[in-house]
């Protein structure tokens, strides 16, 4: 049973272009290139410590990137001022 279907190839879906992302290297670019996408195939391949390592450690780098810019921007500053709380 299918539930879902789609005629959009994954190759089609591009992230968007708000500075954070562009100056994080996958802005633009094809779910190939995007942080998540690389992630995910290391715990597909069984290395599923090794992933979520390197997953919360690029997450926490990107917070602290980009945690005093604006949301409009991609940025954090929201999400800052909740983790202060």
């Amino acid at each position: 049973m299918k539930l879902f279907q789609s005629d959009i190839s994954i190759n089609n879906i591009i992230h968007n272009d708000l500075q954070c992302y562009v100056d994080s290297g996958y802005g633009s670019k094809e779910i190939k290139e995007w942080p998540f996408y690389r992630f995910i195939k290391l715990w597909i391949n069984g290395n599923d410590d090794e992933a979520q390592d390197l997953w919360v450690n690029w997450l926490v780098d990107e917070f602290f990137k980009h945690c005093l810019l604006k949301n409009l921007k991609g940025g954090c500053i929201k999400a800052l001022f909740i983790a202060l709380q």
